[in-house]
């Protein structure tokens, strides 16, 4: 087998673990087996490299994008996916709003209404926001 083909190797390996431990495994084996290469051959295939450190940045955003849309909380008998509620701080954030504050002031006049707002005790009162605009107009 031929370095580039040693390279895919362990490149497809990292990718394809299945489990943390042999996600490390196959990245130390690749580690070793790149500092075993002389300068002139990691010169060689350093753009092949760079490509593998590429697809493995895609490969996390694409698992973090995963998570993100299947992500939930379970309280109180009802499940929130955390694409259809939001903290305060993503809420603010995903609609542009200026400060943090704003938003606990439209919780507190009524302007996110009491049914668009899960308060968790056991998470120090952390807040979700159903995820839609409000209007930021109305006088209390």
């Amino acid at each position: 087998m031929n370095i580039k083909e040693q390279l895919q190797t362990y490149f497809t390996r990292i990718l394809e673990a299945q489990t943390k431990e042999e996600g490390l495994q196959a990245q130390q084996e690749a580690f070793s087996f790149l500092d075993s290469l002389t300068p002139e051959q990691q010169q060689q295939y350093s753009s092949d490299i760079l490509d593998f450190a590429e697809q493995k940045v895609d490969f996390i955003g694409e698992g973090i994008n995963v998570l993100k849309e299947e992500a939930e909380i379970k309280y109180g008998g009802k499940i929130y996916p955390l694409t259809e509620w939001l903290t305060v701080s993503r809420y603010q954030k995903a609609y542009g709003i200026d400060n943090i504050q704003t938003v606990y002031n439209w919780i507190k006049r009524g302007i996110i209404p009491e049914e668009d707002v899960v308060i968790i005790p056991e998470l120090n009162d952390l807040k979700l926001i159903r995820n839609k605009r409000y209007p930021s107009g109305l006088a209390a």
